[in-house]
């Protein structure tokens, strides 16, 4: 949310308004789709009493599976219309947007294809926290969203390396629930291992920086700490290094 709404501060474009309601509903996707998450896994058994870390609120027996559904209901109600607002501002893509979020949240471990029990939760975590994440907020604006998707990649693998480390802490158990997830498939030691590389995500991919920004005729990377390259020029108009 930060970095789109960054993106469209830096074109002048930004509004306190679609900021706003974009964060309250963002915030309102994840809630909703971390009660569709509970009750789903509890009705898969994966939240069994050998499961660790705090207890899951419908496999514990704190709210029942009809509760927290409503719950479900609730907070992605309030949530389509935050992105009703925002479609009054910059049209229908929003709707296609939060629309797909909603649906990435309900079937994650639910319905007839889960696809967090098939290892592609990773991938989706990338795609609706990352790319998603970055262009919605930039895309209620006056302006179009710039610089294209990368800033989200970042983002979005840091976010992926989350789930893997948590996946990694329910590797046994989600193995015994039937729930393949990339570390049940990788083992435990591979996953904990392929985390550390994604939590660095953000000095692989630098942002590339504009041509107004001292770096006429094309883009070049802002100086960073990261292994890669990272030069300090590029071609000008002309085709000599055009220098910071």
């Amino acid at each position: 949310m930060l970095v789109g709404s960054g993106l469209a501060w830096g074109q002048e474009a930004f509004r306190w308004d679609a900021f706003a309601v974009a964060l309250v509903a963002a915030v309102l996707i994840n809630i909703g789709a971390n009660f569709a998450n509970d009750v789903s896994d509890a009705r898969r058994g994966a939240d069994g009493p050998a499961r660790i870390g705090p207890a899951r609120a419908v496999a514990s027996g704190l709210i029942s599976s009809r509760a927290m559904w409503a719950g479900v209901a609730l907070v992605f109600g309030l949530a389509a219309t935050g992105g009703i607002y925002l479609a009054v501002i910059a049209g229908w893509p929003v709707l296609a947007i939060g629309a797909a979020c909603l649906l990435a949240a309900v079937t994650y471990t639910g319905g007839p294809f889960p696809y967090g029990y098939r290892a592609l939760g990773e991938a989706a975590v990338f795609v609706f926290f990352g790319l998603a994440g970055r262009w919605a907020p930039a895309s209620c604006t006056t302006a179009p969203p710039a610089p294209g998707l990368a800033p989200g990649h970042p983002r979005g693998l840091l976010v992926a390396s989350i789930l893997v480390a948590n996946n990694v802490r329910d590797v046994d158990t989600d193995r015994a629930a039937g729930k393949v997830t990339l570390a049940v498939l990788l083992g435990r030691r591979a996953a904990g291992g392929s985390s550390p590389p994604w939590c660095s995500a953000p000095s692989w991919f630098w942002p590339w920086r504009p041509a107004s920004a001292g770096c006429p005729g094309g883009r070049c990377w802002a100086t960073s700490p990261s292994p890669g390259p990272s030069p300090s020029s590029c071609p000008s108009s002309e085709g000599e290094p055009a220098r910071r």
